[in-house]
């Protein structure tokens, strides 16, 4: 090998490894800013409790406004908990009451 090639060798293993780091460093940096959209399946874009926190002490909100928020958020997670909770069945129902799909009977 001469010094010419081991000079171009060196070259590239370093651009590899560059566009590697930047790959990797991207990756991070969109997970990290993303991470809300993940968790928020529905993609809503209201506002989470915390934000509105962040809102009323930072004086941006009234206490009448906030409060009005909190509890339309509060009433919406409400809403959305009985909703998942009618397709379970309830604790007093027997098995015995459950119907089968039809290809099962």
């Amino acid at each position: 090998m001469t010094l010419a090639s081991f000079g171009s060798f060196v070259v590239t293993v370093g651009i590899v490894f560059a566009l590697i780091l930047a790959g990797t460093l991207l990756i991070r940096y969109v997970r990290a800013n993303f991470k809300e959209l993940e968790m928020d399946p529905a993609g809503s874009e209201g506002f989470t409790l915390h934000e509105l926190r962040k809102l009323h002490a930072q004086g941006q909100l009234s206490e009448t406004e906030y409060q009005a928020a909190r509890t339309i958020i509060l009433g919406n997670a409400e809403n959305l908990g009985k909703r998942m909770n009618e397709d379970k069945p309830n604790e007093s129902t027997s098995i015995h009451d459950l119907e089968l799909p039809e290809n099962l009977e």
